[in-house]
């Protein structure tokens, strides 16, 4: 049995193709996080977000939105805090908003392990 150059393309377009799929999803939901910018977490501030914390959702509150360097043409730097009365360790969690949707957001702990509130920090750094 022969096999051509073609079907061997074929086979392969088929198997990136194939490999590309789980991806879709996951390269949808780091673009959302991406046109994310300090404008529109400055409008926010005050609201309540919901983080799908270890299947449990925690309602955290946008306490700021600060810039943290001057913008260039490439981007801009800026810091989130939330706080909230559940405690989680630092990670990548997806947060929802009802204007923002949901999307991608990495946020540290910030707060003193005695304080009432926990507040978490996230930077975006586009510079």
């Amino acid at each position: 049995m022969s096999v051509s150059r073609r079907k061997v393309l074929q086979g392969g377009v088929a198997i990136v193709v194939g490999a590309a799929v789980p991806l879709a999803p996951r390269l949808a939901w780091a673009g959302a996080a991406a046109t994310l910018d300090l404008a529109t977490f400055k409008r926010l501030v005050g609201s309540t977000f919901q983080a799908s914390v270890n299947g449990t959702t925690v309602s955290l509150r946008l306490a700021s939105a600060t810039q943290q360097a001057k913008p260039t043409k490439k981007g801009e730097c800026f810091s989130l805090l939330f706080e909230g009365s559940t405690r989680f360790a630092q990670g990548g969690y997806s947060f929802q908003h009802p204007s923002l949707g949901s999307f991608p957001l990495f946020v540290v702990p910030v707060t003193s392990p005695g304080s009432a509130t926990t507040t978490y920090e996230a930077i975006f750094n586009r510079i």
